[in-house]
């Protein structure tokens, strides 16, 4: 420790301090007047002597004290009677002194001299009455440190003194140390360590104010001469935007605005509108919100304008801002193309900077001007001189860099009149001369040499197509690789690299398509449309090797060899790739056969002249295609003639992004008036759309048979051309008469359907032979195989083999056995939808939402069930469990519900939570794509969605819709859904025909042209009968009769389960890993069930419950103690009760409860006679621990996402959990080896974050507050009760050899094998012994295995019958509710009556009543004394199971299959 704050080294040993040295040396720096140097002479001789090994050490430091104080007499003024204090609290005054005198230096080797002292000196040797602590030595070697600019060792020190703070729990003493350490990180860059400390900051300021009960001036107090909290959330809100994340730091800013507002009462300086609206500004422009950051600036402009002061230091600030604000202003413009309100800002730009004789500010207008004018087809010549002119007179350096900016400006301007060439040229110019200057930014450098590249690509020159293609390669290559880590740490704003990566992966595929390159540029179409699967599946992204190759740049770790492989051949599948590259190149496209091979390239710019027009006539019909006969039925009426839902989730949030590009609908409304001109019919665009699309490949597409399979890969706005219905100019026929068209993202999910097609369960008779031949070989061995294959009869026997839909064998005849029998196909269909919603939601924005009632889509689902033979899960079952349940086991998925597809999520009821009087947050009722991702539905074929209706979204681009990539990107082969809202009789007639098409066992490509051919004849209007699109494998066939079949083949199972599937002989029981999982279960059921506001005593009664359960059987009595109830909350709560009956209770009905003193049920608990698998201990520590989870209901909820986890994955949380309560001070990063897994892991993730963890980019910290450490011990004791491989002992200290230690596999002890004796485990787990070996003396050497053999036989049938006898006696006198001996209010008892006179006693005598009464007592007496037999019964079976499977466990380490 000593180490850290030593200045200089110091010797250590007697020999090594030359005391005379030291004295001569001080004499002389003395007498020349070295007072300073003498004073630092002697600070470093205190130093040696302290660690020195001298006798005489108390005489050399009272010598060094006395020096120390006589210099520093010479210094700096001395406190009264410093020569009074010992030598400690001396060095320490004159610290302090030297630090008030900004002698820095001497404070620092004056503190330093203390804490050395103090290391080796302990407090109770001290002789001043002042005990000084280390910690305040080791703070004010700190702030000296840092005033000197030593940040390195001025963080260490503080983070040294703040360890030391958290064991002491000084509070107020670890807020000074976090601020500082937060204000010396954040000026040494080091953003995410300086979060850190600030976000501990804030949690220490919480305890406090939740402790006191009071809003505290903390900050203030803190920073009496700073801005406070302001202060504070300023450099935090910059330090989470250099992270990136800019989320948070919006956050921030906003709470200092809230701040200010406050305190100011709307009177802001400037400095305070530079951060109200410019760094917020700012922060919305780079998360893409366009339009928010536009009105800050605006804003900010407006103010500035009227900002008025007589200062004229504050009113050139004043018009810097506003200079600032129009240059912001202009840039986003020109990013939203709103070019000509730019020039405007441009202007107001030029003539601020001119006022204010800034010279940079405006040539940088001049610049940003012709930029504009660029792309606005405005002359620049003129602006161009001007420009050239007013840079003659600076500097060279600077003049160079200016006339670098020219000339790049000027090639922008060629490249816009297609002189490509020339343009070429100037940019390569203008990047030499950059490069010359030396004062062109790295950034402005990377952008020049892509804007060459784009021009190269336009080039037909092998040489320079070489450069570009080296270009492009390292800029893409470097942007993946910071995108790799922008997604590992959690950055999600990052468009503008996605963007630059878009434009380097096209310009890339037309260069390698000019090199002649087809193949590689296919390769790099088809990679970069898998960008998205890839990545939704967490995978690695790959690009191809040869690419590198090609440019002759390294290997990247995302660079494998592709070409050759199936990246882009599909089995049996033709696919036709079409990638945008603007107005100017138009389109490339490949055609790729099902091989592999490519077929055909083409490049619209070497076919085409004016391809400009072209795609503008594109444009237009498509716009045309898509939203043909709207003008119709009118926009105004839409309301009138549609009955359909609104099915779509308002997931509303404060901002959004602008697209700068012309939206679909705008488009058409533009160019309405032409198309109704020309009297351009639909069949005409299909004709012209034919002959710009498909002409291109008709010689090869046409080779191909009918009906064969083609799938469609296209961006942009091609992906809403109908191929299907292009038609063709030589036979009139629509494209997809002739072939199977399907729409995909990338051929990636194409490999989705890589299974055989589904066939008609009792048509393949090969299978069913080879069925009976396999159930053949199980019954018969191969010797008896040959000998009935020899006779003829293998076949004969072979129709009586069948096998039970459980995989059980039979022989039977087929004549008593159908054929939907003898195979097992597991097909099964849904149709979900329509759920029902108790509560109100909270959206995003924190508005409320009442979802409102779905009667359309209850009928619909009702309706479509019926077309499947299903029963349609709606109402309370249709939840997002039960829902993800059915995605893993069906093949077709009809849904119906609220989704929203362009934030890709589905709304299903709540999964069991409790939910009171509670609103529910939205998130726990979506299914998002990383959910589905999660269920893995690579089974489903087709998935049908009937939600997400919503008429804003009318005329979206189906390749922005998140919801259907993210079906496909999960395993799901295809998706049919609906691109605008429909009537609903329109949607449920194309319902009917399209399940009627699949009854014919087509594709779904052909059965959706089949479908909206009827459509077509039904409504004439193309609005209505092209609304749906299929999206996915083309070749996929879903046959519903198979379906039905299959369906009811299970059906038939379950009802054969009971006689053809007779139980097991013998159980092999549970292990210890089952057991725990069962426990982790109950766990997770009662966490999602339970509302700790209302039902905390549930918890509080079960760990009571397990408490009195273990006194009993420490007592061993079961007779004395009192009747337990349950309660009816533990039997209405999920999981309860099943809970109980894990650890051995049972439930015993009372009939009827009525009569009993005090119940409330009608069950009685039967307490556990011993303790089976020894649960209680481990569950009523997760109970305790559960308990202290309670205080959270967010992480209750958590947790029942998490739970079940496998032991392995819990070590490693615990492991994690430790090293947080064990050490406050550690950095962890979400990267480590043994946290990723973890921290990758959605539900593991989501119940950290509920407990206090938080990931700052790679680091991830805890917020240690006084509720998250006690959620933190809450589960750490919760989830080592869970646990097989940790233990308790991990809560008071940490054991770090246990750390990182993975759960091993219990094996068995190696046994010799008997070979008198061997067991043999049969099919159904009995166990058949060979030989009789008790009487067989000829193996003798066995003796001593057999012995103990028997002897555990004989130990584990003695402990199983001394538990069963036990058993029998626990039960013998168990006391069951009684009727109360008071009889019940109102009843009358009949009382002796006087005998009369003249007649006998017996006349007179009335029966006595209430006999009735007694009786019935009786009768329910005896009812629960039945019960109480059935739960004994119950017991002993399961201690005879128990027992059976503990002798067979002896038995089976000597079996032959062991």
């Amino acid at each position: 420790m000593a180490n850290e704050v030593q200045i200089s080294e110091s010797t250590s040993g007697a020999n090594e301090v030359n005391v005379k040295a030291f004295r001569s040396s001080l004499k002389l720096n003395v007498t020349l007047g070295k007072y300073s140097k003498a004073l630092i002479e002697s600070f470093k001789f205190i130093q040696s002597v302290i660690t020195s090994k001298l006798q005489n050490k108390e005489e050399l430091l009272e010598e060094c004290q006395h020096s120390i104080i006589t210099n520093a007499s010479k210094v700096t003024e001395l406190l009264d009677n410093v020569e009074k204090q010992d030598l400690l609290t001396t060095l320490s005054r004159l610290g302090r002194s030297f630090t008030s005198h900004k002698m820095h230096l001497h404070a620092e080797y004056a503190v330093a001299c203390a804490i050395k002292l103090r290391e080796h000196s302990p407090v109770h040797q001290c002789n001043s009455n002042e005990r000084l602590d280390l910690v305040n030595l080791i703070f004010e070697l700190s702030i000296s440190q840092r005033a000197q600019n030593k940040w390195k060792k001025s963080v260490m020190n503080l983070k040294r003194c703040y360890n030391v703070c958290v064991q002491k729990n000084d509070i107020i003493f670890q807020a000074k140390v976090l601020y500082e350490l937060f204000d010396n990180l954040y000026h040494q860059e080091r953003y995410a360590e300086a979060v850190e400390s600030c976000l501990l900051l804030f949690v220490l300021k919480t305890d406090l104010e939740d402790n006191l009960k009071e809003s505290l001036p903390y900050f203030t107090a803190i920073l009496p001469h700073g801005g406070g909290e302001k202060e504070v959330h300023v450099k935090l809100s910059d330090a989470y935007s250099h992270l990136l994340l800019y989320d948070d730091a919006l956050k921030h800013n906003e709470v200092f605005q809230k701040l200010l507002q406050s305190e100011n009462d709307h009177k802001f300086s400037l400095a305070d509108l530079r951060q109200l609206h410019l760094v917020n500004g700012n922060l919305h422009h780079l998360m893409g919100h366009y339009e928010t950051a536009l009105m800050k600036f605006d804003k900010w402009s407006k103010l500035l304008k009227e900002f008025q002061t007589s200062d004229a230091d504050i009113e050139k600030e004043r018009l810097t801002d506003l200079m600032t604000s129009y240059e912001m202003s202009g840039k986003l413009l020109n990013e939203m193309s709103q070019h000509n309100v730019a020039m405007v800002a441009w202007e107001a730009l030029q003539q601020v900077s001119s006022s204010l004789q800034n010279e940079g500010k405006e040539l940088d207008s001049k610049l940003l001007q012709i930029s504009t004018c660029i792309k606005t087809n405005q002359p620049v010549e003129k602006l161009m001189e001007n420009l050239l002119h007013s840079i003659r007179h600076l500097p060279v350096d600077i003049s160079m860099l200016y006339e670098s900016r020219c000339m790049s400006l000027e090639a922008e301007e060629l490249a816009r009149d297609a002189k490509y060439s020339r343009a070429i040229y100037r940019q390569q110019e203008a990047i030499s001369i950059g490069k010359k200057c030396q004062r062109m930014q790295a950034q402005e450098e990377e952008d020049c040499d892509v804007k060459l590249a784009l021009y190269i690509q336009h080039s037909t020159s092998e040489e320079m197509l070489k450069i570009g293609l080296k270009i492009l390669v390292k800029t893409l290559l470097r942007i993946e690789g910071k995108m790799i880590v922008y997604r590992d740490e959690g950055v999600v704003h990052y468009h503008k690299d996605v963007a630059t990566l878009t434009k380097c992966s096209k310009a890339l595929q037309v260069i390698l398509h000019r090199m002649k390159k087809h193949e590689l540029s296919a390769c790099l179409t088809e990679t970069f449309c898998r960008r998205s699967t890839l990545i939704a599946r967490k995978l690695k992204i790959q690009y191809p090797l040869q690419l590198t190759q090609e440019a002759g740049v390294e290997n990247d770790s995302c660079v494998v060899d592709l070409c050759g492989t199936d990246v882009l051949g599909v089995d049996d599948v033709t696919t036709l790739y079409y990638t945008m590259h603007g107005c100017v190149t138009g389109y490339l496209a490949h055609l790729i056969a099902p091989h592999g091979e490519v077929v055909s390239s083409y490049l619209l710019v070497e076919n085409v002249v004016e391809v400009g027009k072209l795609m503008e006539r594109l444009k237009l019909l498509v716009a045309s295609c898509h939203r043909d006969g709207i003008s119709q039925v009118g926009s105004e009426k839409l309301c009138n003639i549609y009955n359909t839902e609104n099915r779509h989730v308002p997931l509303m949030s404060p901002t959004s992004r602008n697209s700068p590009m012309m939206k679909m609908e705008e488009l058409l409304d533009h160019h309405r008036v032409e198309l109704s001109a020309e009297g351009l019919t639909r069949n005409d665009a299909m004709k012209e759309l034919f002959s710009i699309l498909i002409q291109p490949f008709y010689t090869h597409l046409y080779k191909l048979p009918e009906n064969s399979p083609l799938t469609i890969i296209a961006d942009s706005f091609l992906s809403l051309v109908p191929f299907d219905e292009l038609i063709g100019a030589t036979d009139r026929k629509t494209f997809g008469d002739r072939f199977n068209i399907s729409i995909s993202p990338n051929s990636l999910v194409l490999h989705n359907n890589k299974r055989k097609k589904m066939k008609e369960v009792g048509d393949d008779s090969d299978q069913l032979d080879s069925v009976r031949k396999r159930q053949l070989e199980k019954i018969y061995t191969k010797s008896e195989m040959k000998a009935l294959q020899a006779a003829g009869l293998d076949k004969s026997f072979s129709c009586l083999v069948t096998t039970a839909t459980n995989g059980a064998p039979i022989i039977s005849s087929n004549q008593y056995l159908a054929s939907h029998k003898q195979t097992e196909n597991n097909l099964h269909a849904c149709v979900i939808g329509s759920p029902t919603f108790h509560r109100h939601l909270q959206l995003e924005d924190g508005t409320q939402w009442k979802l409102p009632k779905s009667r359309v889509a209850f009928r619909q689902c009702k309706n479509i069930a019926e077309y499947m033979d299903v029963a349609p899960i709606t109402g309370n079952c249709a939840t997002k469990e039960r829902f993800l349940n059915e995605m893993k086991r069906s093949i077709i998925i009809h849904i119906s519900t609220f989704g929203c597809f362009r934030k890709g999520v589905l709304c299903f009821a709540a999964n069991n939570y409790p939910v009171g009087d509670r609103i529910l947050p939205v998130e726990k009722l979506l299914i998002t794509s990383d959910d589905l991702i999660s269920a893995s539905p690579f089974n489903v074929r087709l998935v049908v969605l009937s939600s997400c209706y919503e008429w804003k979204e009318l005329g979206d681009d189906v390749g922005q819709l998140k919801l259907v990539n993210s079906f496909l990107n999960s395993g799901v082969q295809s998706v049919v859904f609906p691109r605008w809202p429909i009537p609903d009789d329109v949607s449920d007639a194309f319902y009917f025909y399209l399940y009627t098409q699949l009854q014919n066992d087509v594709p779904i490509s052909k059965a959706m042209f089949e479908s909206k051919k009827e459509m077509k004849q039904k409504f004439s209007n193309p609005h209505f009968w092209n609304s749906f699109v299929v999206v996915g494998s083309s070749d996929v066939i879903v046959d519903l009769s198979s379906i039905r079949t299959s369906q009811l083949q299970g059906l038939l199972s379950e009802s054969e389960a009971g006689c053809l599937s007779p139980p097991l002989a013998v159980d092999s029981g549970k292990n210890s890993s089952e057991i725990f999982h069962s426990l982790q279960t109950c766990i997770s059921r009662l966490s999602a069930s339970i509302d700790v506001t209302k039902e905390l005593d549930l918890v509080d009664f079960l760990i009571g419950l397990l408490v009195e359960a273990t006194q009993r059987l420490a007592h061993d009595d079961n007779c004395q103690s009192s009747i337990v109830m349950i309660p009816r909350l533990l039997l209405d709560t999920d999981g309860g009760e099943d809970l109980i009956k894990l650890v051995g209770f049972d439930v015993q009905s009372v009939r009827d409860g009525s009569h009993l003193v005090n119940s409330s049920s009608s069950y009685m608990l039967v307490f556990p006679h011993w303790n089976q698998d020894h649960l209680l201990l481990p569950l009523h520590q997760a109970l305790t621990g559960f308990h202290e989870l309670c205080s959270n209901q967010n992480c209750i909820l958590a947790l029942s996402t998490m739970l079940p986890l496998h032991q392995e994955q819990l070590c490693n949380l615990i492991d994690l959990i430790a090293i947080v309560k064990h050490t406050p001070t550690i950095q962890l990063g979400i990267l480590d080896p043994s946290i990723k897994p973890l921290w990758s892991h959605n539900s593991i993730r989501s119940y950290l974050l509920s407990i206090g963890f938080l990931s700052i980019r790679s680091l991830l910290i805890f917020r240690r507050s006084l509720s998250n450490r006690q959620l933190l011990i809450g589960s750490l004791q919760l989830l080592i009760s869970l646990c097989l491989h940790r233990d308790h002992k991990i809560l008071e200290c940490l054991d770090i050899s246990t750390l990182g230690e993975e759960p091993k596999s219990a094996t068995l002890e190696p046994k010799s094998r008997l070979q008198s004796l061997q067991p043999l485990l049969m099919p159904r787990q009995e166990i058949l012994v060979r030989s009789s070996w008790m009487k067989d003396a000829s193996y003798k050497r066995e003796w001593e295995e057999r012995k103990k053999l028997a002897s555990e036989i004989a130990q584990v049938t003695t402990n199983y019958n001394r538990i069963l006898d036990h058993a029998k006696w626990w039960h013998r006198d168990v006391k069951v509710p009684r009727v109360s001996a008071k009889s019940e209010p109102g009843s009358e008892t009949s009382n002796k009556v006087k005998v009369m006179s003249g007649a006998t006693p017996s006349c007179d005598r009335t029966p006595l009543n209430g006999e009735d009464s007694l009786q019935e007592s009786l009768h329910q007496t005896l009812k629960m004394r039945h019960e109480a037999h059935l739960v004994l019964q119950k017991r002993c079976e399961e201690i005879t199971r128990r027992q059976v499977s503990a002798i067979r466990g002896c038995y089976l380490p000597f079996t032959e299959d062991h």
